[in-house]
């Protein structure tokens, strides 16, 4: 059970691991400055491949291996720190967050104490969207890959004891299957790439194969010659003419090889540190770089001149004692600031730096106080690992709880604001109703809703997730005028490959509205500008070098919109495109200060401007300018009903947000539009179906 006696310490792995934990502390505090910091998390796959793979190897070897064992090791070593993370992000969350948001670190908790949080952001915002700012425990990710490896390499590491396989034979040639999948898919399924265990075992297989190797006879005398022939170059000698400070000789140290694996292994870094960004579809073959820097730094030893200074030294040794509770503190600390701060931009420096700061000393707190006694100490004597299982199916409990009560939406500070808080809600993208109407599988669109009113004409409304956000207030237009209305998505103009999942959806949405005689209006909202232009949000607005969709060109977007409302005209049907409503210089949430007793409308917040909004909407609204003359077709305008005056509108005249974030309108926001620009042209019966 003595962690500490299982493998001798090497201080340049605690070194090596204040690396890799200030590149992610640094890519999330300052993500423009440290852009590529998150191969941190690739650096730290390595190290536990290469010391779990030491100790099973040892203990198989030694005849000592025991499966219990093994996991009382690693529930000592996972458990205190995060135990005490997930407590404060819960307690936290209940005096702070909206219930939304609430509910959803409820969910975070329950795949952080399962180390499963991998799965369940799989199918969310990928880890670079902005949305993934906002959940405090999106960081467990990586933890939950490490722990679902715990799983496996045991299995395959007995497997080769007990066959007498050569365990790097077999480890290398699975890490080179999860090596060639990443390969495949990164290009196809990036966020699956990113999230999925098969294709991220090859990082940590790369660490278990080094050790592996580094145990076979053969290997270690390679290691002696390369060290004569390094030795050679370096110095035009061999290591048995080498003296030490006695004059003795010291041959075979390996100091000449670790010093030209320490200087590798710190470019290769550097490399990777430079050449990625979040930009880029990762890991992909660039994950390279940490890796096999990774693996030359912890090949080098201690035993060179590179190792000792910069891994070596009681700084970053100290920093890589407290690495563990440092990645667990840093993120949730920025992620509650900016659901509570709003977004974390180039004014906030001094509040980040104070945030690192504050996960620096709850990381070393959380290191002498929790992690060391309880994983060290004799607290709890016999009972500590059930005590730690329990707490953590306490936790698990606890998260799940949250969840099934939406986020307590009943907490004082929330009672009295209920419409403000509905107004805050995404509504759903599909319904049983939609579905049942379209004859579409859940996957086969992304948006899919349908309101009955026993109408014999129905009203479509089509585009992104801008069409999901006007459609409760169509829809409910449609029960005032006598229509049902029907959503369908998801349709980009001139990005109909942005993503390969959606590419077909166009099709299949055309090909419905085809077959639906009493379809007679169709509805196109989208957000054009994005498509043109890449710049998702008001934040990256002011800095355009940070895209998170590609561009397409205003040529090929005009195109792509005039063959989608060609094929409706050729269905005989009425369209109508609504230009794009204004984008925030504020989210919606931004508005409201949270304290731990009160929640009100701030005073001051970012304004937007009718003439900034007019801008950068202009090449958008050139190609729709195109489309008035065209038969069956009307351009609706959206901007002077939202900025009736210099400062386009945030709230309505009860102080009820419009938005429920930047850029999507919220229900009340919903209502709004269709009564003020779609009510014209809906306020009559839509036609019977020609």
């Amino acid at each position: 059970m003595n962690a500490r006696h299982s493998l001798p310490y090497r201080p340049d792995i605690d070194g090596l691991r204040a690396v890799a934990v200030l590149l992610v502390v640094g890519f999330h505090a300052f993500p423009h400055t440290v852009a590529g910091g998150f191969i941190g998390v690739d650096i730290f796959f390595v190290i536990s491949g290469y010391l779990i793979g030491g100790i099973l190897l040892t203990d198989l070897h030694e005849g000592t291996f025991s499966p219990r064992r093994f996991y009382k090791r690693r529930i000592l070593r996972i458990f205190p720190a995060l135990l005490v993370v997930l407590a404060a992000c819960l307690m936290a969350g209940w005096l702070t967050l909206l219930p939304d948001e609430f509910k959803a670190l409820g969910k975070q908790v329950f795949g952080g104490s399962t180390f499963i949080s991998n799965f369940l952001l799989w199918r969310e915002a990928g880890y670079f969207d902005s949305a993934a700012r906002a959940k405090p425990l999106l960081h467990l990710w990586s933890l939950g890959i490490e722990e679902q490896f715990y799983l496996v390499l045991p299995l395959v590491l007995w497997f080769c004891h007990r066959r007498r396989l050569r365990a790097a034979v077999v480890v290398g040639f699975l890490g080179l299957l999860s090596f060639w999948d990443n390969m495949y898919l990164y290009r196809i399924d990036p966020t699956a790439d990113f999230y999925s265990p098969l294709l991220r075992f090859w990082e940590l297989l790369a660490g278990a194969l080094l050790m592996a190797l580094s145990r076979e006879p053969r290997m270690q005398n390679l290691r002696r010659q390369l060290d004569n022939v390094c030795e050679r170059i370096l110095y035009c000698r061999t290591t048995d003419d080498r003296p030490d400070h006695n004059g003795h000789s010291v041959a075979g140290d390996g100091s000449s090889l670790g010093l030209i694996l320490a200087a590798l292994g710190f470019c290769l870094l550097g490399a990777g540190l430079v050449t990625t960004s979040q930009d880029d579809a990762f890991p992909g073959y660039k994950a390279l770089f940490p890796v096999l820097g990774a693996l030359s730094l912890v090949a080098a030893g201690t035993n060179n001149l590179l190792s000792h200074v910069f891994l070596a030294n009681k700084i970053a040794i100290f920093i890589g004692k407290i690495s563990y509770p440092l990645y667990l503190w840093h993120w949730p600390l920025l992620s509650f600031a900016f659901l509570l701060h709003g977004d974390l931009n180039v004014e906030t420096r001094i509040l980040r730096l104070f945030l690192v700061g504050m996960a620096f000393v709850l990381a070393v707190l959380t290191y002498f106080f929790v992690e060391k006694p309880l994983r060290f100490g004799s607290a709890f004597g016999k009972t500590k690992i059930p005590f730690l299982l329990f707490c953590m199916l306490l936790l698990s409990a606890l998260g799940s709880f949250v969840r099934l009560a939406d986020g307590f939406p009943e907490r004082a500070k929330f009672r009295h604001r209920q419409a403000i808080l509905d107004a805050l809600q995404r509504p759903p993208s599909i319904d049983d109703d939609g579905l049942s109407y379209t004859g579409f599988e859940r996957g086969d669109v992304t948006y899919c809703r349908y309101t009955n009113t026993g109408s014999s004409v129905t009203v479509a409304v089509v585009g992104d997730s801008h069409a999901g956000s006007a459609y409760p207030g169509i829809a409910a237009l449609g029960k005032a005028y006598g229509y049902n209305t029907v959503l369908l998505g998801r349709y980009h103009p001139g990005l109909e490959k942005w993503d390969p999942n959606l590419k077909h959806q166009p099709d299949r949405i055309l090909k419905f509205l085809s077959s639906k005689q009493d379809i007679s209006k169709v509805i196109i909202v989208t957000r054009g500008i994005l498509y043109l232009q890449g710049i998702h949000n008001q934040g990256e607005r002011r800095d355009a070098k940070d895209r998170r969709h590609s561009a397409s060109g205003k040529e090929k977007c005009k195109a792509d919109l005039q063959n989608f409302v060609g094929q409706l005209q050729k269905m005989k049907k009425e369209v109508a495109i609504v230009a794009e409503n204004p984008e925030l210089n504020v989210d919606a949430r931004e508005l409201f200060s949270r304290g731990l007793t009160h929640f009100t409308i701030k005073s001051e917040y970012p304004r937007t401007l009718k003439t900034e909004t007019l801008e950068r909407q202009k090449p958008y609204l050139d190609i729709l300018n195109e489309f008035r003359k065209l038969p069956g077709v009307t351009v609706l305008d959206a901007i002077d009903a939202f900025c009736p005056r210099e400062e386009c509108l945030v709230l309505n005249d009860e102080g009820l947000p419009l938005y429920y974030d930047d850029d999507h309108l919220s229900e009340i926001g919903s209502a709004f539009q269709a009564q003020k620009i779609l009510r014209p042209w809906l306020m009559r019966t839509p036609e019977s179906p020609r």
